[in-house]
């Protein structure tokens, strides 16, 4: 009877277990956010710059709440070779798990929208953050795709590879890339993203391809590795990271514009960030889902069964 009810569990959470897929390190976040900063108009570019530590620690917030919300993980990417059946995806449809990072960006869009409308000090921050932090994502090449840690190819453990160390490596190169565009209004986030992960999905090839150029270099994935990773992919990754950090700036921007808010609110001005939820799934908060689901199955099982799946103990 123990092995059936550790099946049934097993079961249970399978429904909520997410790959493991990681983002660009927090340092990279960190940075995108920097630099978005920079680009806003002067009265915002201030009011970010005094509060930067906040705002830098807001943008890693979202990968250290994938620990205790199960429905956090699939807002940090969009499978677009296994693409959506439909736009308004719920937390409980199949299409979920299949990654809803646009429906990320765009919840966030409105969020901060809202924030910055009932004058949220705490809010702006906190969605200013998130929306930085899956802007970044998206702009992930492998955050585009099934094949997201070289499973399907034989290049496994590229994921970590790519994003933390040869980033690591060469960031302060790969951030060198020159002036951007000035600040627009963005009509669609949800658009916006999507074309920024189908970018992203079309150079994943290469990405798989200097992998193995790379290894064939150097089999120890030592210093000669990442040189030809960075002779393969360094123009590549450094017009990912200047993508991310127009699009960051931009979608802020059109968060200001919407909500009418030209000027900064006054540092007195606060209000609780948890007042507003819902980030990352587009008709509901998604947060209180898997809590019922669980409970519900748990239900179910101790109907059945007559004891509680978490009792190991032999019986008979």
């Amino acid at each position: 009877m123990k092995k059936v009810h550790l099946v049934l569990l097993l079961v249970v959470l399978s429904v909520f277990s997410f790959r493991p897929v990681g983002s660009w390190g927090f340092d990279v976040h960190r940075e995108l956010t920097s630099k978005a900063v920079e680009q806003l108009p002067e009265e915002w570019r201030a009011f970010f710059r005094e509060h930067e530590d906040e705002l830098r620690g807001a943008s890693v917030d979202p990968d250290l709440r994938r620990s205790s919300d199960l429905t956090e993980a699939p807002r940090h990417y969009d499978d677009q070779d296994d693409p959506h059946l439909d736009r308004n995806v719920s937390s409980r449809s199949s299409d979920y798990r299949k990654g809803v990072v646009a429906w990320a960006v765009e919840n966030s869009t409105i969020l901060l929208i809202k924030a910055l409308e009932s004058d949220d000090l705490a809010g702006i921050i906190r969605y200013a953050g998130d929306l930085a932090h899956y802007v970044g994502d998206a702009s992930q090449p492998l955050h585009s795709t099934e094949n997201y840690d070289g499973q399907l190819t034989g290049n496994g453990g590229i994921h970590s590879r790519y994003e933390s160390t040869f980033i690591g490596e060469y960031f302060d190169d790969l951030f060198e890339y020159g002036d951007l565009e000035n600040l627009t209004v963005v009509d669609d986030p949800y658009e916006l993203i999507e074309g920024q992960i189908s970018t992203g999905l079309e150079v994943v090839p290469a990405i798989m391809a200097a992998d193995n150029k790379a290894d064939a270099a150097d089999p120890g994935r030592g210093a000669k590795y990442y040189q030809v990773m960075y002779d393969e992919l360094g123009e590549m990754t450094r017009g990912r990271l200047k993508l991310a950090v127009q699009n960051i700036a931009n979608l802020w921007y059109t968060a200001l514009v919407q909500s009418g808010r030209y000027e900064p609110p006054q540092p007195t001005s606060s209000v609780s960030a948890n007042t507003l939820t819902g980030n990352g799934d587009s008709t509901e908060a998604a947060v209180a889902l898997p809590v019922w689901t669980v409970m519900f199955a748990l239900v179910i099982i101790r109907r059945r069964f007559g004891s509680s799946p978490f009792s190991f103990h032999s019986s008979g």
